[in-house]
């Protein structure tokens, strides 16, 4: 027997479930992790010049796995599962709005670089 706080047609969250919105942007953090990690030959035409402009170094890709640990690659994929772990602790310690920030933060500041990348003028690359 089992007991629920949720009322039908009330348009109202149960305390301790996921918003649509933070479980979209988590999905979206490990579909960004899960894309550069495994489909790097397919984005990389997209993802190196605006990632090489922001942080002023050249991106490499070897075949090794120290290679995943190097700085600017390291960005693509470790910051979305950062939010994505940093979400979940926050929504398990009851803090809705911190969960929503830390899901939102690296999909927010991988925007900030591709939009300003392909947005600003040429002469300014």
């Amino acid at each position: 027997m089992s007991i629920s706080y949720h009322v039908e047609g009330s348009g109202q969250v149960p305390a301790g479930a996921m918003s649509r919105r933070l479980i979209l942007l988590i999905l979206l953090n490990i579909g960004v992790a899960a894309t550069v990690l495994f489909g790097w030959t397919m984005v990389s035409l997209f993802v190196l010049p605006p990632l090489e402009w922001a942080t002023w170094m050249p991106v490499y890709r070897g075949s090794t796995f120290v290679e995943l640990l190097r700085y600017p690659f390291v960005v693509l994929w470790l910051w979305p599962l950062l939010g994505v772990a940093g979400a979940w602790l926050a929504h398990k310690s009851g803090k809705r709005a911190l969960a929503v920030a830390c899901a939102a933060l690296p999909v927010l500041l991988l925007m900030l670089v591709f939009g300003s990348y392909y947005i600003l003028p040429a002469e300014w690359h």
